[in-house]
């Protein structure tokens, strides 16, 4: 249990950085998805479902056809583009974290 308890504390804190830009880039992108939405089409997607939509749109699966509108059709591009950005940013330290971890139980 020890074990395991420091082997996922040592992960958190490698991995504090994508962790936190994927939710920053979750809810903020959210947020400014939602207001840009409702500036140019005068529909309004609730808060609660504009991270949903974020993340929709970070894993290709789109809620809708490619939008016509320029800025709304930004996001669509850059929400995978960006995803990858911040989620394997640090993707190199991942092996070498669990495998010192696993040396450091050993001991």
């Amino acid at each position: 249990m020890h074990a395991a308890w420091r082997h996922s504390a040592a992960l958190l804190r490698e991995f504090r950085i994508p962790i936190v830009g994927f939710l920053v880039l979750t809810l903020v992108g959210g947020f400014l998805y939602g207001e840009v939405y409702e500036a140019i089409r005068g529909g309004r997607v609730s808060l609660i479902n504009r991270p949903y939509v974020i993340v929709q749109l970070m894993v290709l699966e789109a809620p809708e056809t490619v939008p016509p509108e320029a800025a709304l059709a930004a996001f669509w591009y850059f929400m995978p583009v960006g995803d990858g950005l911040v989620l394997f940013a640090r993707q190199d330290r991942v092996m070498e974290v669990v495998f010192r971890n696993m040396a450091e139980t050993r001991k």
